[in-house]
């Protein structure tokens, strides 16, 4: 028996009201039988699958309701195995040259290609599922599978390992929003990187019922320099690792004691760990060094910018709880523009952001956007509140500006014609 389905477009489709495109019952049909008609036994199925192939199709999840979206692009799968009533023996290969995720308006991943194979057994008798041998590629990054999942009345079992397969830095380089560029195979790398982890236990409707989970993941001396850019980034060293032993996510622990690295001879170090995630968060978290923008754009691709100037230089410490949180030092940006590739350059001499104990300023002097001058206060007086969500966050804002045209906001090829009609507005200083 062979299944193949080509140039396919499937879009599934949340609304905000938590409608969809794909929530539809069909109702039971019954055809009448006569008497003595019906007879006893059932016949099991069972057929050998030569092989079911998609070929260059378009996968489409939106979910709306929570921002959830992701796409994949000419999708193409082999599989060939055995098939009966009650278990698969699938051997499986998919390929996508082109997915895309973001959530919550971010996006997490863009044009990554995908790779993926391994054994898939199913047992739907009694709701376990297994995948051996399995190997995921992401751009360069290759990592190693090995997953089951029993399906409970009330609970779902996991038991997930991962491990990348290759320990060179430029596997994870490809995975950076940008990077992976089509000259990305004459980037000159040095370093290594190393990821593994595991998930195992139940996932239930018991409060405070989670499964473990364990992630360890290293930079070592890793550099990067792209052949078409004059700078290189150095000396990159990270270290990651998330805990939690089970059960209450409140035992979970976060730590990314150091990321480190030198952008032309500048040092910049930054480092973090939080614990008790849930009833009362706490958060480490310190950054010092300093980051020449216009230096970054020589190092590292940024396809939708033209130019990037100004010198970052940051010295600050934080720790504690939302409620008993100690803050101390200050961010400042000296000569900062940015150009995207269609708007007007935005210019901002200085911005200088103050770390307290109980609030967060940032003041912004002489800044220009489209021949508009501004400068702006902005304060958090109760800033780390976002560590307890049932908290709101009061901000407030001063705008500076003696005159705003907008004419000068609007694009060149807008349908308003600007040459005749003038607006304008103004602003006094406060």
């Amino acid at each position: 028996t062979k299944i193949i389905i080509k140039d396919a477009s499937l879009t599934f489709r949340i609304l905000p009201s938590g409608a969809s495109n794909f929530d539809f019952i069909f109702a039971e049909r019954r055809t009448p039988q006569k008497p003595g008609s019906l007879k006893p036994g059932k016949k099991k199925i069972s057929a050998r699958l030569s092989s079911i192939v998609l070929q260059n199709m378009n996968l489409l999840w939106d979910d709306q309701s929570t921002a959830l979206r992701f796409f994949a692009e000419n999708l193409s799968l082999m599989s060939k195995g055995d098939y009966n009533e009650d278990w698969f023996h699938l051997t499986l290969a998919a390929n996508i040259p082109k997915f895309n995720f973001s959530y919550g308006g971010i996006d997490y991943m863009q044009n990554v290609k995908i790779g993926a194979r391994g054994l898939l057994e199913m047992n739907i008798s009694e709701q376990t599922y297994r995948m051996k041998n399995g190997e995921i590629r992401l751009n360069e990054l290759a990592t190693s599978l090995e997953a089951e999942i029993r399906m409970k009345e009330e609970a779902m079992y996991t038991d997930l390992q991962f491990k990348t397969k290759e320990n060179s830095f430029k596997s994870l380089l490809s995975l950076l929003p940008h990077a992976y560029t089509e000259n990305f195979s004459e980037v000159k790398t040095e370093g290594f990187f190393d990821l593994e982890g595991s998930i195992k236990g139940s996932i239930d409707t018991i409060p405070d019922h989670f499964p473990s989970v364990y992630l360890r993941g290293s930079i070592r001396d890793g550099q990067f320099n792209y052949p078409d850019l004059p700078l290189g980034i150095m000396g990159i060293n990270a270290t990651l690792a998330v805990n939690h032993p089970g059960k209450n996510l409140d035992k979970m622990v976060v730590s990314l004691p150091q990321i480190k690295f030198l952008l032309d001879g500048q040092p910049f170090e930054a480092g973090m760990k939080a614990r008790e995630l849930i009833s009362n968060p706490f958060l480490d978290f310190f950054a010092k060094g300093s980051i020449d923008l216009h230096k970054l754009s020589k190092a590292f691709p940024f396809p939708e910018m033209n130019s990037m100037g100004g010198l970052v230089q940051s010295k600050i410490q934080l720790s504690g709880t939302h409620t008993n949180l100690k803050t101390d030092g200050d961010i400042e940006i000296q000569g900062f523009s940015y150009k995207g590739n269609d708007m007007p350059v935005l210019s901002i001499d200085k911005i200088q952001s103050l770390f307290t104990d109980h609030q967060i300023s940032i003041h912004a002097r002489d800044g220009m956007f489209a021949k508009t001058r501004f400068g702006f206060d902005l304060v958090l007086p109760e800033p780390f509140s976002f560590m307890n969500p049932q908290v709101n966050i009061p901000v407030e804002i001063k705008l500076y500006s003696p005159e705003i045209n907008l004419d000068n906001w609007l694009p060149q090829d807008s349908w308003v014609d600007s040459t005749n009609t003038e607006t304008k507005a103004q602003m006094t200083y406060l």
